[in-house]
């Protein structure tokens, strides 16, 4: 019995030791994919970095791949590179990248407009519209955007808000999967002055 318990944990070491080294391969070989100009792989080495997944977490070779592959066409790119600009504090340059995102649904992208023309950070203060993106964004389940819509309600009047109903009217619909069809994580921070 004792030789078998051991049998087990040497088998259990010996497939964790291979992971890691797996791991490593898969991203070699996606690396080099990314630099050969793969758009896809630029983009994954995008995310590798944001999320710190077999790499060191590192916002600025993120930023760095997802301008690569944005270069190329790639739209959750070009999504994600806004959101990482906005993060860096390279707000007015990923400002274009989010309003583009808004443009397809993207729910991030309309809390920060939403937040940016509350404040006029980025973008002109216009209250009926920030209303309507951040209601955008909180029916699309993001609990940053519900607190800011609550902080909102303190200021707007009623004719703000109803102006903000007609507007809405007009947005997008928030997508429920990105353009490529994979799933995004709501990873957005409470951000109103």
């Amino acid at each position: 019995m004792k030789r078998l318990v051991a049998a087990l944990l040497l088998a259990a070491a010996g497939a964790a030791m291979v992971a890691p080294a797996r791991a490593a391969s898969d991203l070699n070989a996606l690396q080099a994919r990314a630099q050969a100009g793969d758009a896809e792989a630029q983009f994954q080495m995008g995310e590798a970095y944001r999320a710190g997944k077999g790499v060191a977490a590192d916002q600025e070779a993120a930023i760095m791949w997802y301008r690569r592959a944005t270069a190329q066409g790639h739209i959750r790119a070009s999504e994600e590179l806004g959101f990482a600009l906005f993060a860096h504090g390279d707000r007015r340059e990923a400002m274009p990248y989010i309003e583009k995102a808004a443009a397809r649904g993207e729910a991030r992208a309309f809390y920060l407009l939403g937040t940016a023309h509350f404040n006029g950070d980025y973008a002109s203060r216009d209250w009926p519209l920030a209303y309507a993106q951040t209601e955008r964004a909180a029916a699309a389940g993001l609990p940053a955007a519900q607190k800011n819509l609550e902080v909102m309600d303190h200021y707007l009047l009623p004719a703000d808000k109803a102006k903000a109903d007609q507007i809405l009217a007009t947005l997008p619909v928030v997508r429920t999967t990105p353009p490529d069809g994979t799933s995004v994580p709501a990873r957005m921070p409470p951000v109103i002055a």
